[in-house]
């Protein structure tokens, strides 16, 4: 496995886990359901780590850093916009 790909995949981690919490939070402001935020976490954890899987496995380097700019640009924005 490169080096490259542990980089890139730690820093999605390191974008992604915020933005699980922030997207669990919008979810509670929205409907005061806890089931839904329960939802909502869920769903953005399992595909974060699929994300990771597949960019520590057999996603190409220029889709790799794309996937991680985008994630920390939604993150930037989400916590800007709150």
């Amino acid at each position: 496995m490169e080096t490259w790909r542990v980089v890139a995949t730690v820093l999605l981690a390191t974008a992604g886990l915020p933005l699980v919490l922030v997207l669990m939070a919008k979810a509670r402001d929205r409907t005061s359901s806890s089931g839904t935020v329960a939802v909502t976490g869920a769903v953005t954890l399992v595909v974060l780590l699929l994300l990771g899987v597949v960019m520590l496995t057999v996603l190409p380097g220029v889709l790799t850093w794309a996937v991680v700019a985008l994630v920390a640009a939604a993150l930037s924005v989400m916590m800007l916009a709150s």
